[in-house]
């Protein structure tokens, strides 16, 4: 699907270069993401960060979408030095939605990767094609950890799971996290997605055709109609160093064994690292924020150590 005039997908809030906020009638709008490229800079993730948190209070819910054929295939931004800025930036937009008080809902088309797939996972649902969707991190194209806030709603999600299940093992949850974060399977429709872990099993999959931005305002509409309750900021108790270390065996084992590259295993431990904790003794209890700021210095640390100052793009 080529790019069209946003006058056509409903009466335009306001822009800047690569996103624009839409009127989609009924107290929803739509945050709607430009870029010929399918791209997002971290300069358009704070605008949007902003500009949906000035209209928190006149709006009944957000859509967000691409005009275009691809949801968002990463971030762009060649023209930063600073790694550390790019990842906050990003974090500012996945987190304004996750603890957005409406309704957000992300219509996925197309590639939804790196940046893209971690401002899709901070949404409150999901509506996806049946086909041509590709999501996650793609780290066989690129060798940039994640850093935008996805890794921490999947790190919450799977350590609230297990405090809803009494002596439950984290470490097998956690390694089934980093597999697919890390190394998933090849998928070819959305369904495996969903039945492999990488897009939510709430993901709702349209019918062939029908038209994943309006079925994604019907959503946000019924949503905020049946009372929407907003995500509160939590806290985990997390596995800590014990966890990371069991972690780093897995990618050891797989490193020596041939089967991921040097950038990889980097890779692979600094997701490690964050799913753990941080250096923290296990049971000690890490906010969303700490999470946060490990995945930020993460990739960081893994732009730097590569000299790729200035090419921070995924």
């Amino acid at each position: 699907m080529e790019n069209v005039s946003l006058a056509s997908l409903g009466p335009l809030v306001k822009e800047t270069s690569g996103a624009a906020i839409v009127d989609l009638s009924e107290g929803i709008a739509g945050l709607v993401f430009t870029d010929e490229k399918g791209r997002i800079s971290h300069k358009t993730a704070a605008w949007a960060a902003e500009a949906i948190k000035e209209m928190e209070d006149e709006v009944e819910g957000i859509v967000v979408f691409p005009n275009g054929g691809n949801f968002c295939c990463g971030n762009n931004d060649n023209d930063s030095k600073d790694p550390y800025t790019v990842a906050k930036s990003i974090q500012s937009l996945s987190s304004t939605i996750r603890h957005y008080r409406k309704p957000v809902v992300a219509a996925l088309k197309g590639m939804v990767l790196g940046a893209g797939y971690d401002i899709a996972l901070n949404c409150h649902a999901i509506i996806a094609e049946p086909t041509g969707v590709s999501a996650g991190y793609d780290f066989r194209q690129n060798n940039y950890p994640p850093m935008g806030g996805g890794l921490t709603a999947q790190i919450i999600e799977a350590y609230t799971k297990g405090e809803d299940i009494p002596g439950i093992d984290l470490v097998p949850v956690m390694k089934k996290l980093q597999g697919s974060v890390c190394f998933p399977k090849k998928t070819e429709t959305t369904v495996e997605m969903v039945n492999q872990g990488i897009l939510p099993k709430a993901t709702k999959i349209a019918l062939p055709g029908e038209d994943v931005v309006n079925k994604g305002r019907i959503k946000a509409r019924n949503m905020s109609i049946e009372g929407f309750e907003p995500v509160s900021q939590k806290k985990v108790s997390v596995l800590g160093k014990t966890g990371s270390a069991a972690l780093k065996i897995i990618a050891v084992n797989m490193y020596m064994g041939g089967f991921m590259t040097d950038s990889s295993y980097d890779i692979a431990v600094a997701v490690g690292n964050v799913i753990g904790g941080g250096e923290v003794p296990k049971g000690t209890e890490v906010t969303e924020v700490q999470l946060l700021e490990l995945e930020a210095r993460g990739y960081q640390e893994a732009c730097l150590s590569k000299d790729r100052v200035g090419e921070v793009a995924r």
